[in-house]
């Protein structure tokens, strides 16, 4: 991992983001403000809150008896570790459009890529951390980025938030200015290293390797050597799976199919990124509703040509959803795209008619999610030497399964 650059995207709201968007429809939640819960010894801390909690003074750390003191009404959820790894590893597979390697700490709510052979493809430092941000926000996960040749300084400098990239030169005297209370080293060695009139980072990197095991464990000699890029940092890349999948527990149970669209809104960029990680796209996307007293609901959603657009999948599930009665509440939603095919890219001509010709594939798809599989049939050939029996009538209605003739035919 020598001459590495790292990005580390810190997501202290996880837990509680990873539930539902910023934005998802007033029909799942209301004003009331949220905040996540973890029991932590004996103590119930928040571990998250969102932004309603602000105007009533609460705040990550604080235990459940202050918090209900500043508002009775506050609206609790246990916290659901698999929930977080569910939406990290959904990060992981959408930040594969960015870089090769990827690897995560769920515990720490981290989220590292190698991005120094990226640079070239995106034109650059400032360009790259541009579209993360575009992307995360358009995911709506709050981050704060970090950006250092080491795992742990990038992960340091995320913690902090506001950092500007820091090279190899200038990785040492970079963290030598920053407080000792930064170190990701347990809050015990924080204090005795406080206590003993340390408070610059520059001041515990002085001390001697042999010094520092012996006063405060070999763990936290090893924890410097990697953040200053004096030992390896043997990271396990995070391998994403060839076939997607996602499973989202809704915040509640969801009764109109308009609630549904939010969560799928996010789901679908998740996708998208996933997709251009792999080079590839999709024909059909598979969605299951889960309901707990019935037969869950399932749709599929067909396209035309490969696609892997999140807005022209979302414009496929609005038109769908218009005909799809829910037999019971939604409590979870199910998404799998099994089959990969590659990406239909039709290179542009002189005329730049690329637009003509993705807009009559995307009007066969509309029609079908909204007048039913049923209700639109194409045109096909069929292995006969007589003209009358040389077409058919497609059943499926998909362009990729058309077989265009190996010869010219005879048209008489």
């Amino acid at each position: 991992m020598d001459h590495m650059l790292w990005l580390c995207l810190y997501m202290p709201q996880l837990p509680l983001q990873c539930r539902y968007p910023r934005s998802q429809s007033p029909a799942c939640h209301s004003d009331v403000p949220s905040a996540v819960v973890e029991s932590i010894g004996a103590r119930r801390l928040l571990v998250a809150c969102d932004d309603r909690c602000v105007r009533y003074g609460i705040a990550y750390g604080l235990d459940v008896a202050s918090a209900l003191a500043c508002y009775p009404g506050l609206q609790l959820l246990p916290r659901s570790k698999r929930q977080a790894l569910a939406g990290l590893e959904a990060l992981a597979g959408w930040a594969t459009q960015f870089s090769g390697f990827i690897s995560f700490d769920a515990k720490r709510l981290l989220l590292w890529l190698e991005i120094g052979t990226s640079l070239n493809y995106f034109g650059g430092i400032n360009l790259l951390l541009r579209q993360v941000q575009g992307g995360l926000a358009a995911l709506e996960y709050d981050a704060t980025l970090g950006v250092a040749p080491t795992l742990e300084a990038a992960a340091l400098l995320a913690r902090l938030g506001g950092q500007s990239p820091v090279s190899h030169e200038d990785l040492y005297h970079r963290l030598a200015a920053l407080p000792v209370k930064t170190l990701a080293l347990a809050e015990t060695t924080i204090g005795d290293l406080q206590a003993s009139g340390l408070t610059l980072i520059g001041q515990v990197l002085a001390i001697p390797a042999s010094v520092m095991a012996r006063r405060f464990g070999q763990d936290s000699v090893e924890y410097l050597r990697r953040l200053v890029g004096e030992s390896r940092d043997i990271r396990t890349p995070y391998h994403v799976p060839k076939v997607y999948r996602r499973q989202m527990d809704l915040p509640g149970r969801v009764e109109s199919t308009e609630a549904l669209l939010f969560p799928l809104r996010r789901v679908f960029r998740e996708l998208e990124g996933f997709l251009r990680g792999h080079d590839a796209a999709i024909h059909t996307l598979g969605i299951c509703f889960r309901h707990e007293d019935c037969a869950h609901t399932r749709l599929t959603l067909y396209a035309s040509r490969p696609l892997r657009s999140a807005s022209r999948l979302y414009d496929l599930l609005n038109a769908r959803l218009e005909r799809c009665v829910l037999a019971a509440p939604t409590s979870e939603i199910h998404v799998e795209a099994s089959e990969l095919v590659a990406v239909d890219d039709t290179q542009l001509s002189l005329l730049n008619n690329k637009g003509q010709l993705d807009e009559w594939p995307a009007l066969l798809d509309r029609c079908r999610a909204r007048l039913g599989d049923a209700a639109v049939r194409q045109l096909g050939v069929r292995d006969d030497h007589r003209p009358e029996r040389a077409w058919c009538v497609l059943a499926d209605g998909i362009a990729g399964s058309i077989r265009k003739p190996s010869a010219n035919r005879p048209l008489w």
